[in-house]
C-alpha cells in the first residue's frame, strides 16, 4: 500500500506539465484516500505491535512466577486457582501488570496519532502545491496565446534587433540605453513572473517533503522509544522477583521442609508481593515519567511544525479544499462551454449553408 502512495505521488509530479485538470483532480483524490488507509493501517500496526510486546512481557512475568512456584513446593493448578491467571479481574496480578503496560502504551499511540495527523496535513499541503503548480501552468498556457503577450515578444525583438544595430554601427550609448529599455520590458513579461512563481512552488513543495519525511522518522523513533519504555519497565532491576539462589544438599532439604510447612505463605511473601512492587513501581513511577516525557514531546514536535508551517506557507494561501474546488469548477464550466458550443455546431449543420 504505502509503494502505491509513493508510486502514484511520484507520478503525479512527473505528469503535472501533460496532465489534464480532470486527470490531475482524480489522481489527487485517489492519492488522498491511500494516504489516509495507510495512516488507519500504520496507526492499527503501532497498536498491535504494543500489545505484541506486552502479551511477550505478561507471558514471561508468569512463567517467573510459576518458576518461583515450583521452588516453594506450590502446585501450577492451585496457583493459577488462587490467583486468577486465567481470569481478567482485579485480583489476577498477571492482569494488574498487562494493565500496566497498556497504560505505557497508551501514551505512545497518543504521540503516535499527534505526528500521523502532522504528517496528513504536510500531505495536503504537498497536494495544494500541485494543485497550484498545475493552475499556474493552465495560466502560462494562456498568457502565451494571449495578444498582449505577442506584443511583448514583438516587443521584445524590435528592440534586439536595435540594439544589434547599434552594436554593428558602434554606437555604445545607444547600446546601453536600449539595453536599458529592453531590461524594464523584459521585467513586465507575464510569462517571467509566472515562471518564478512555478519554480516556486516547486521549491516549496521540495521542502514539505522533506518535513513529511521528518514526520516518518519522528513515529519510528516514537515506536523504538515505546519499545524501549516497556523493556525498562519490566526489568528487575532493585525490586525484582526473588532468585533462588543454588543450595547445597542440606539447604535443599532444609528449604523442601520449610515449604511443606508455609510454602503458601512464603510464596506469597517473597513472590507475589515482589511482583505487586514491580506493579506499583510501573504505576507511580515509571507511568508518570512516561507521560511527562511523551507530553513533552508532542509539545516541542507541534511547536516545531508550526514554526515550519509559519515560515514556509503564506498566510493568505489558498488550501487544497479552496484549489480542488476551484479546479472542479473550472472543469463544470468547460464542460457547459463545451456543450454549448456543441450545440451550436449541431445547430448551424441542421440549418445547412444559406442559400
Amino acid at each position: 500500500m504505502e509503494e502505491q502512495e509513493i508510486n502514484q505521488n511520484n507520478n503525479m509530479q512527473d505528469k503535472n506539465d501533460q496532465t489534464t485538470t480532470k486527470e490531475l483532480v482524480a489522481l489527487i483524490k485517489e492519492l488522498a484516500q491511500i494516504q489516509a488507509e495507510n495512516a488507519k493501517i500504520s496507526a492499527q500496526i503501532f497498536a498491535r505491535e504494543g500489545k505484541e510486546q506486552i502479551a511477550n512481557k505478561t507471558n514471561e512475568m508468569k512463567d517467573k512466577i510459576m518458576e518461583q512456584a515450583k521452588i516453594y513446593g506450590q502446585k501450577a493448578e492451585k496457583v493459577q486457582e488462587t490467583y486468577n491467571f486465567n481470569k481478567e479481574t482485579k485480583s489476577n496480578i498477571l492482569q494488574k501488570y498487562k494493565d500496566s503496560l497498556a497504560e505505557i502504551q497508551e501514551q505512545y499511540e497518543t504521540r503516535n496519532e499527534s505526528i500521523m495527523q502532522e504528517k496528513s496535513d504536510w500531505q495536503n499541503e504537498e497536494q495544494a502545491t500541485m494543485l497550484k503548480e498545475h493552475e499556474l501552468k493552465q495560466q502560462r498556457k494562456e498568457i502565451k496565446r494571449s495578444p498582449e503577450y505577442a506584443q511583448q515578444v514583438k516587443e521584445e525583438k524590435e528592440l534586439a534587433k536595435e540594439i544589434k544595430k547599434a552594436l554593428d554601427e558602434g554606437d555604445l550609448d545607444l547600446v546601453t540605453a536600449k539595453n536599458e529599455e529592453l531590461k524594464r520590458l523584459k521585467e513586465k513579461n507575464p510569462l517571467i513572473k509566472c515562471d518564478n512563481e512555478i519554480e516556486d512552488i516547486q521549491q516549496q513543495r521540495n521542502e514539505i517533503q522533506e518535513i513529511i519525511s521528518q514526520c516518518e522518522r519522528e513515529m519510528e523513533k516514537c515506536k523504538d522509544e515505546r519499545d524501549n519504555s516497556i523493556d525498562e519497565a519490566t526489568q528487575d532491576k532493585d525490586n525484582k522477583l526473588m532468585e533462588m539462589k543454588k543450595q547445597n544438599i542440606f539447604q535443599k532439604m532444609t528449604g523442601a521442609i520449610m515449604n511443606k510447612l508455609n510454602g503458601a505463605k512464603r510464596f506469597k511473601d517473597n513472590v507475589i508481593k515482589k511482583a505487586s512492587e514491580k506493579i506499583g513501581y510501573i504505576k507511580d513511577e515509571k507511568l508518570p515519567e512516561v507521560k511527562q516525557e511523551t507530553a513533552g514531546k508532542i509539545n516541542n514536535f507541534k511547536e516545531n511544525m508550526t514554526e515550519k508551517r509559519e515560515q514556509l506557507i503564506d498566510k493568505g494561501r489558498e488550501t487544497k479544499e479552496q484549489l480542488m474546488q476551484k479546479a472542479e469548477t473550472k472543469l463544470r464550466e468547460t464542460i457547459e462551454q463545451s456543450k454549448a458550443q456543441n450545440a451550436q455546431y449541431k445547430q448551424a449543420y441542421a440549418e445547412g449553408p444559406e442559400k
